[in-house]
């Protein structure tokens, strides 16, 4: 009998392996209990942060509303425990079981999918498995959209403490730049490699253990536009 319910259990989690269908959370869920699950849109596969809250024209995303089940199971997809979906951070990668019918199906919404979830199709999964946050994650849902923008994301400093090694950086922006600070959040910051990451629309601009390293690239680039 035991031999036979182990062999029952490789056989799901083959099937489901084989036929789970991927996509991203936008977070946690919410008071309904409804997780926003999004496998892609018109601007990529990523959740983030800085989309415009303003009507998009020609805008379609490949989203639902994730409704929980009394079978539905919520587990970790490395450890196989048992995960509250309260504890999901945004951009996290899912996979779900089985797929939906309308998998591939595009909901034209009129601005980005976390501001106008309420048209999106709902769905009952059989299994959700949650894969572990990673730093590319994070740094992606928090990349600026906009050419000029740089965000700075870390950890290790109060609010209070961060504005004021940061006091410098506005004087050293170019015409049309803008700067902005975001310390994340305990599950979020246990991903960076180093303490500060500087993220521009095209990426990663730099890596450092001190805001006050900052300084010093805006300071060099200074140097680098007088020569």
């Amino acid at each position: 009998m035991k031999k036979m319910f182990i062999l029952a259990l490789l056989w799901l989690t083959a099937c489901s392996a084989e036929e789970a269908y991927e996509g991203r959370t936008a977070g946690p869920s919410d008071g309904f209990g409804r997780i926003l699950f999004t496998a892609g849109d018109t601007f990529g596969p990523a959740i983030q942060e800085d989309r415009s809250r303003h009507p998009l024209e020609g805008y379609e995303a490949e989203a639902f509303h994730l409704m929980q089940g009394e079978e539905t199971a919520i587990y970790d997809a490395v450890t196989g425990e048992e995960v509250d979906s309260d504890t999901f951070m945004p951009n996290q990668r899912l996979s779900i079981y089985p797929p939906p019918e309308k998998a591939g199906h595009k909901t034209p919404l009129q601005r980005y999918l976390t501001y106008q979830p309420r048209f999106l199709p709902a769905y009952i999964p059989e299994e959700i498995a949650v894969h572990p946050l990673e730093e590319e994650d994070v740094t992606t849902f928090y990349q600026p959209v906009r050419d000029g923008d740089f965000r700075l994301i870390g950890r290790g400093l109060s609010e209070e403490e961060l504005l004021y090694q940061l006091q410098g950086i506005p004087s050293m922006l170019q015409e049309r730049e803008r700067f902005s600070a975001e310390l994340l959040e305990q599950q979020q910051a246990a991903q960076l490699e180093y303490n500060w990451v500087l993220l521009t629309s095209d990426g990663l601009a730099a890596q450092v253990d001190s805001p006050m390293d900052i300084i010093g690239f805006f300071e060099e680039r200074a140097e680098e536009d007088d020569t």
